[in-house]
């Protein structure tokens, strides 16, 4: 489990002013993106977000590793100072004779990642060229570190339940905005849930596990990684030719995120529950797990082998508000 992706960000700076970086932004959806063309989007994102000449100080190996990528450490000089970054450099070979057509491609994405702002979102702050034949990821640091491994440091809080609770709420507050904003994420799992210096969950590497996946050989991979994203990944995407990563495949992964982040700190082997998931068989609770009710039955209503019959984001948000503000944790 990556453990280093993550960082911190005392001040906020980005490349424009501190007030419009904290308002929300105007909904832009798929279909907005679809009547307009998006080539000038992209092109001023390729040359405002290229931080290649402003970050210095990079790590000379990796300090750990994320989802899709290697990460490494930089100093960002900007406007505002010098701020500690993460580097991602993505592992994936293109499908395609040509590099720049999946880089085209990432810029894209990315670009429309660098233009959200939420709370429950991790900023991109630009691209890095050099590391590798794709545009590398500049994204704040976080010292705590992803959603896994920062409640396994806190397992002897008293309060460590409701800091779960306040976790998954703020990661699927996130997802609500993903959607409404017509994103997929296409990764959730504790891996790509960060932590910010406040105890603030963010999601990261948004929409980059479908863009890569279907434009791709293969995603290089260190340890278990390849084996975690796969369980945590809806059936139909292996299951159904032609599957794509959707809303409802975002459920799926966010019922096995209710799983990540309840065993961290009761270690316990959860394989056996995945597969269980998978093959469309009601799994057993682990009695070594001290599961709230209304979670456990979150967690199956979301692992629904039919996608149209798994909730909404938004019901995740509604019921999990809905249970921590009237129920004490022990009873949830």
């Amino acid at each position: 489990m990556f453990d280093s992706h993550n960082a911190h960000m005392s001040t906020l700076q980005l490349s424009e002013p501190v007030s419009s970086a904290l308002s929300t932004p105007s909904r832009l959806t798929a279909e907005d993106e679809t009547k307009s063309d998006p080539t000038p989007l992209v092109a001023t994102f390729s040359n405002s977000a290229n931080l290649t000449n402003a970050v210095h100080d990079i790590s000379t190996r990796p300090v750990g590793y994320a989802d899709l990528s290697d990460v490494y450490t930089g100093i960002w000089r900007n406007a505002y100072g010098d701020q500690k970054v993460a580097i991602k450099v993505i592992r994936a070979r293109p499908s395609t004779s040509s590099t720049d057509t999946l880089s085209s491609i990432l810029l894209r994405e990315l670009s429309r990642w660098h233009r959200l702002q939420h709370r429950n979102v991790d900023l991109l702050f630009g691209f890095f060229d050099g590391y590798g034949p794709l545009p590398a990821l500049v994204s704040p640091w976080y010292e705590n570190g992803n959603v896994i491994s920062y409640l396994q440091r806190r397992a002897g809080d008293p309060d460590v339940d409701a800091i779960k609770i306040e976790l998954l709420l703020g990661a699927m507050t996130g997802l609500c905005y993903l959607h409404d904003q017509s994103i997929v994420h296409g990764g959730i799992r504790g891996n790509n849930v960060l932590v910010n210096e406040e105890g603030i969950a963010r999601l990261s590497d948004v929409g980059l596990t479908p863009i890569l996946s279907q434009n791709s050989q293969s995603f290089e991979h260190s340890g278990g990684i390849e084996m975690d994203r796969y369980r945590c990944s809806a059936p139909e995407l292996s299951l159904v030719e032609g599957a794509r990563h959707s809303y409802a495949s975002d459920v799926w992964a966010s019922g096995c995120l209710f799983i990540e982040v309840w065993s961290a700190t009761e270690p316990h082997p959860v394989d056996q529950l995945f597969l269980a998931l998978r093959k469309d068989k009601q799994p057993t609770r682990p009695s070594e797990i001290s599961f709230p009710d209304f979670l456990w039955q979150l967690m199956l209503e979301c692992c629904n082998a039919v996608p149209s019959q798994r909730p909404s984001a938004t019901d995740i948000v509604a019921q999990i508000q809905v249970h921590s503000r009237t129920q004490p944790l022990s009873n949830l």
